[in-house]
């Protein structure tokens, strides 16, 4: 896949996924940075996730 998938949560994250794959996408990876997502904590999911060769988008979902 080459979709990355950010969420707060893990019901959050995983339903993401879902849709995505439901609409015929297929994530690359996914990312759960937790509850209390932040400006600093979503720049480093970025980072993280933009580092990864597979992945051309992004689904931010917090």
């Amino acid at each position: 896949g080459d979709i990355a998938v950010i969420g707060n949560g893990a019901g959050l994250t995983l339903t993401g996924m879902d849709m995505i794959k439901f609409h015929g996408g297929e994530p690359a990876t996914f990312l759960d940075i937790g509850g209390g997502a932040s400006e600093e904590s979503i720049k480093k999911s970025l980072n993280i996730v933009l580092n990864y060769e597979p992945v051309k988008v992004v689904f931010l979902n917090v």
